[in-house]
């Protein structure tokens, strides 16, 4: 059985990976843009690292981002 491991990324984590701020990117993933992020307590989400990085790289690839002030 293979094991896959996931980094979880909180939400300073992922500002300063993507080129907009935080209300954007709430904004960004109601409109189904942006990697939908996961429930870890009553007050605390994270981000699946991979999922984010296939966004970024997408976006490098359509060298065009299609979330934020464009």
């Amino acid at each position: 059985m293979k094991t896959i491991c996931e980094r979880l990324l909180r939400l300073l984590e992922v500002l300063g990976m993507v080129p907009f701020e935080k209300t954007t990117l709430y904004a960004c993933m109601g409109r189904g843009l942006f990697p939908q992020n996961i429930k870890l307590g009553s007050n605390r989400v994270a981000w699946i690292s991979s999922k984010i990085e296939e966004w970024i790289n997408t976006q490098v690839k359509n060298r065009k981002v299609v979330c934020g002030n464009n």
